[in-house]
């Protein structure tokens, strides 16, 4: 009988598993490109097939020691369910624990691993040690962290004959040497074979690798063999390294260098090729090359080192740099030839490398898959993860807002708190958020440096009391308090929500960002525009699409909206919002304004007050609500009048909201007067600086004419709304899980 057993966040289905709650578990740092996480994401799909989805407890290895994303497959293949999250301090038993890749496990993990396993494989991707007898790192200090952890003996698994021939010297009575090579595989269906190839005068001869200097020949001379400067050849080189020019200069004039992109990938590219060509330098050893076995089963002719022999055997061509174009030369003309050994060549990577070997391989070393009647299942119940938002003071509400709709769309099952600044907290307070408010020092009056060393201690206070797996910080800069709690806590995961469109000083931001384990940066319309301090600063960054509080679709319609506000249907409603103007003066215009549009008829101005508005105002000939989020009635107002805020510039373009725009532009805000100049250029709207008292009356008469806010309208139709606080906070739980394991002890 099968038997089901629940461990708090899933329930495990297994059949004669006895004393294992899991067959199969990956220790795989997701941040990895390249062949290891190919490799990976190829055995996954292999289990798949046999409707497996293994567990991965992902580890924030060394070897990224900043922010950096998890790859694409690993994101995909979580919220599909072919995978599942499991962390480290879930306390199961597993038979057989993979650790792909020896360097995830160079630095000491931050917290304890409570999974036990009973065999434990360690992949090794990458060769101890380089071309010149350096190592590449320590494996002896691997092993023994690997033995501390899990108390197992350690199994080698090379994945070519090049590693294992490194490992033969290598001695440990914590380690075994596995009988057979861990190659890489790869899904040949994914992969369209060139069975013809059309002749040309000219010969295009390519390869792609990682843009890392060390995978191109040492010196020029042995470059412009491998890849010769003749003119009726042309080279094609996709993932070259920015200062591959300047290292080969001068760069031969038929060299085309390429960077990889959505539009130009890997598998077009290939089809582009006659020729495949890979040399680099003596320094390097190539581990595996994975990249290469793409261009074989894409059916393209491949030219290699002799090294590569042991591994590819006859489905490549062996020469030397000098004799490379000889080879060329010879095949470019006879195609019956080329398609020959093309053909050949696919037929061996079938046998040696397709994904069909891999459920064979796991029988092989006992791992418990083909022996079950009922293959493992698992039915997660979404682990009650522990979410901490932070958020800046800010001068609205612009952070507390994006937090609580990256809050509000976390699994239900999720445990989130809010620690902020903001003086807005009780509306976090009133949606039944735990929330910890502590003042900005600008409020209180305190030293800046004193303010810091009070706020590290009451971040420390708040993670002693609430746990929390994650912290995810929205505010401009990183305050140093927040940076020495964190450095407090290395088990603590963190993500910098950030802005983009700020000021040029970046020293600070620099710095500060590394300590984050990712950077999220919501998509800005003027972004293209933008050359401040996080416009170079790309390193670990994620863009996702605009985070948006409530959707524009789930907005009030209408009638509703001017029903819940009582407002009459027959007139033009002005809805301004300048914010709580705490720090810039906007009172002037706001007087000139209301005055002004006092003498339009059918007119109806409605201003909205925000919560920390510090200032009551006393006007009584027009009307003022509190109302939060105003967006949600934003469909009952013709005409809105906003400062350019991140938030608001966003919701009344997705929105298709006619708006005057009135830029805050204090010294220390992001750059609004550049996102209303760009939306006014275009059509999108109106703009007006808080100090114009000339161009007022003809901001206004434009916007209230019908015909100029239905123009507006129909150009705003054209974007698109994509849910961003929901790509955020799948991306937030999904690190969640991940084991720290790049802070020294």
């Amino acid at each position: 009988m099968a038997s089901t057993k629940e461990y708090g966040f899933y329930i495990l289905h297994s059949e004669s598993m006895k004393d294992y709650d899991l067959n199969f578990l990956y220790f795989a740092d997701p941040r990895f490109t390249g062949g290891t996480t190919s490799s990976i994401a190829n055995e996954i799909k292999a289990l798949k097939q046999k409707k497996i989805a293994p567990g991965v407890c992902p580890v924030l290895s060394s070897v990224f020691p900043g922010p950096r994303p998890f790859h694409e497959f690993f994101t995909n293949a979580a919220e599909e369910n072919d995978i599942f999250f499991i962390p480290a301090s879930s306390k199961i038993s597993v038979h057989t624990a993979i650790v792909h890749h020896p360097r995830i496990f160079e630095t000491f993990p931050s917290e304890q691993i409570h999974i036990s396993v009973k065999q434990l494989i360690l992949v090794i991707h990458h060769p101890p040690f380089n071309g010149v007898g350096l190592a590449e790192y320590d494996l002896e200090k691997i092993i023994h962290n690997l033995y501390e952890l899990f108390r197992r003996k350690i199994t080698l698994a090379p994945v070519s004959p090049i590693i294992r021939d490194q490992l033969l010297s290598f001695t440990s009575d914590k380690t075994e040497l596995l009988d057979k090579n861990w190659y890489n595989l790869i899904d040949l269906k994914e992969w369209h074979f060139r069975s013809k190839r059309a002749l040309s005068d000219q010969i295009i001869i390519g390869r792609h690798s990682r843009p890392q200097l060390s995978k191109w020949p040492a010196t020029r001379e042995e470059a412009v063999l491998a890849y010769p400067e003749k003119t009726n050849v042309r080279i094609k080189m996709l993932g070259a390294p920015p200062e591959l020019s300047n290292y080969f200069k001068p760069k031969p004039i038929n060299w085309e260098l390429l960077e990889f992109s959505t539009d130009r990938n890997v598998r077009s590219f290939l089809q582009e090729i006659d020729f495949y060509v890979y040399y680099h330098s003596h320094e390097w050893i190539e581990a595996f090359g994975y990249c290469i076995l793409e261009a074989i089963v894409s059916g393209v002719l491949v030219i290699l080192p002799k090294s590569f022999k042991p591994l590819f055997g006859p489905a490549a061509i062996y020469s030397t740099p000098k004799n490379v174009w000889k080879t060329i030369k010879h095949l470019s003309n006879d195609n019956a030839s080329y398609i020959k050994h093309t053909k050949q060549a696919y037929s061996f990577i079938k046998e040696k490398f397709d994904i069909k070997n891999f459920i064979p391989r796991l029988d092989l070393y006992g791992v418990p898959l083909k022996k079950q009647k009922h293959l493992l299942t698992i039915i997660p119940k979404k682990p009650p993860q522990r979410i901490l938002m932070m958020t800046s003071n800010g001068v609205g509400l612009g952070h507390l807002t994006r937090a609580m709709a990256i809050l509000d769309r976390f699994p239900p099952n999720t445990k989130t708190a809010i620690f902020t600044l903001s003086q807005g907290f009780q509306l976090a307070v009133k949606q039944g958020i735990l929330t910890q408010f502590v003042p900005f020092h600008r409020l209180t009056g305190a030293p800046n440096k004193q303010w810091n060393t009070a706020l590290a201690e009451e971040v420390n206070d708040f993670i002693a009391f609430f746990k929390p797996n994650i912290i995810v910080f929205d505010g401009n800069t990183p305050y140093s308090g927040l940076i020495d709690a964190l450095n407090y806590h290395p088990h603590i995961k963190s993500v910098w929500l950030r802005r983009a469109l700020w000021g040029k000083d970046s020293k600070v931001l620099k710095q500060r960002s590394k300590r984050f384990d990712l950077i999220i940066e919501p998509e800005e319309f003027s972004g293209r525009f933008d050359e401040g301090a996080t416009s170079k600063d790309t390193n670990g960054v994620i863009i996702v699409p605009p985070i948006l509080n409530i959707n524009p679709k789930s907005r009030l319609s209408f009638k509703e909206a001017r029903k819940s506000l009582k407002i009459t249907y027959n007139k033009i409603v002005i809805a301004m919002m300048l914010g709580a103007g705490n720090n810039f003066e906007f009172s002037t215009i706001r007087g000139i304004l209301i005055s002004q549009l006092k003498q339009y008829q059918d007119v109806e101005l409605i201003e909205i007050i925000p919560p920390i508005k510090k200032e009551k105002l006393d006007e009584s000939n027009h009307r003022q609500i509190e109302l939060y989020p105003a967006y949600r009635y934003s469909q009952g107002f013709d005409i809105m009048i906003t400062s350019a805020g991140y938030n608001t510039f966003h919701e009344n373009l997705l929105g298709g909201i006619p708006t005057l725009f009135i830029p805050n532009e204090a010294f220390e805000m992001d750059r609004q007067l550049l996102r209303a100049k760009h939306a006014s250029l275009i059509g999108y709207a109106e703009i007006l600086r808080a100090n114009d008292r000339i161009n007022i009356k003809e901001k206004l008469d434009r916007l209230l004419d019908a015909n100029e806010r239905e123009k507006m309208k129909q150009r705003m139709a054209v974007l698109q709304f994509d849910d961003g606080a929901k790509v955020a906070a799948r991306l937030i739980h999904q690190l969640s899980f991940a084991l720290r394991a790049k802070t020294p002890l």
